[in-house]
């Protein structure tokens, strides 16, 4: 039974119902919010990992999103005196409870992250993500990996990322979507706003981004 697990942010409200459509797979899951970081795509492919842990089966196409952005873990009754714009809840697949990321600046002060800027290593985001989808290649999935747009992180770490995925098996692209999205585009109708194209872009954009993407063998 193939998984197509798909994560990413806003641009993942789009992106992975075509990804459905372009590759072969039996069971679908998304994991994304607008606004969420890497931190939400590394929580969430560990503890799918939990709940589903043969790995041969995932086929895991992965969007990086800027490396500056938080998804913080917060307790149950914090989270239920915040509002809930851009809280993320799932469910703990090890201890089966409830379990909220909050993904802006307004839930980072209920757990004294006002500061949050002293606290925030994109550079450890990065790694973590990078080591969670070489972990898993190693054990047998197969990973695909692009970014959301060429900004996410500083070309030379782009570039040791790509070093890693060589050395263990993960397969990815220089494309980005949002550039392909731009190059492709006709015209202003066919975004949502400046940063987000819109259905039809989203697919035609994923498929080229997708298509080159030299999937290696395991």
């Amino acid at each position: 039974m193939k998984q197509l697990i798909c994560t990413g942010d806003s641009l993942a409200d789009i992106w992975p119902s075509h990804a459905k459509q372009m590759i072969d797979h039996d069971e679908f899951f998304v994991y994304q919010i607008g606004g969420g970081s890497l931190d939400l795509q590394i929580k969430s492919l560990l503890n799918h990992f939990i709940k589903y842990p043969i790995v041969k089966n995932y086929i895991i196409v992965s969007q990086f999103t800027g490396m500056g952005r938080i998804s913080m873990p917060i307790d149950n009754d914090l989270a239920e005196v915040s509002d809930n714009d851009n809280m993320y809840i799932f469910e703990n697949h090890l201890s089966n409870t409830t379990e909220y990321l909050a993904n802006n600046s307004k839930k980072h002060t209920y757990v004294n992250m006002d500061e949050k800027h002293i606290y925030n290593s994109g550079h450890t985001r990065v790694r973590d993500l990078v080591a969670v989808h070489c972990l898993l290649s190693r054990l047998g999935a197969d990973v695909r990996v692009f970014r959301g747009w060429l900004g996410v992180m500083p070309a030379e770490l782009w570039k040791q990322c790509c070093e890693m995925y060589d050395r263990d098996g993960v397969s990815y692209t220089d494309k980005t979507l949002v550039e392909t999205a731009v190059n492709i585009s006709v015209d202003e109708k066919d975004w949502i706003d400046e940063f987000h194209p819109d259905d039809d872009l989203s697919r035609d954009s994923l498929k080229i981004v997708l298509d080159s993407i030299v999937l290696k063998g395991k």
